[in-house]
């Protein structure tokens, strides 16, 4: 009898845990898009897009995708680098609890002036595809 009443609360405490992180995993947002060449539309693959001011961030993948997940909601800026393009910063990047925010980034060639840099203000799309009703967000500075 006791054993039983120890195994309950041990799956008692498992279920509890696994709850806290898919909780805390549901509070967060991500960041995805593509890097590209402004000339040609062709992708690159190995850029760096990291979110300025945390340790959040990701290298494209063989077609130029990037993914950054678990950020918490709020608004950031991106910045978007490869060996040879001027970097690309991304402000008023806006992460929703749920949601992914797609930024398509394009880098245009630095024309050997290494450290260039061009600044584009992120806007969000008309349509958000991954939502199925009407809904309004409201940032803290909105609730007072």
């Amino acid at each position: 009898m006791m054993a039983s009443t120890r195994f309950r609360r041990w799956l008692g405490a498992v279920l509890l845990v696994s709850l806290a992180a898919s909780v805390a995993a549901a509070q967060s947002g991500k960041i995805a898009g593509t890097v590209a060449i402004a000339e040609s539309g062709e992708t690159l693959p190995g850029a760096s897009v990291v979110v300025v001011g945390t340790t959040y961030g990701a290298a494209t993948n063989f077609d130029g995708e990037y993914s950054i997940i678990g950020l918490p909601p709020g608004t950031y800026t991106l910045r978007a680098s490869y060996i040879g393009f001027a970097e690309t910063v991304v402000e008023e990047v806006r992460v929703q609890t749920g949601l992914t925010t797609r930024i398509d980034i394009e880098l245009t060639e630095d024309g050997g002036d290494l450290g260039g840099e061009v600044v584009v203000a992120a806007g969000r799309p008309p349509v958000q595809p991954d939502e199925t009703g009407s809904v309004q967000y409201l940032d803290v500075g909105e609730i007072e």
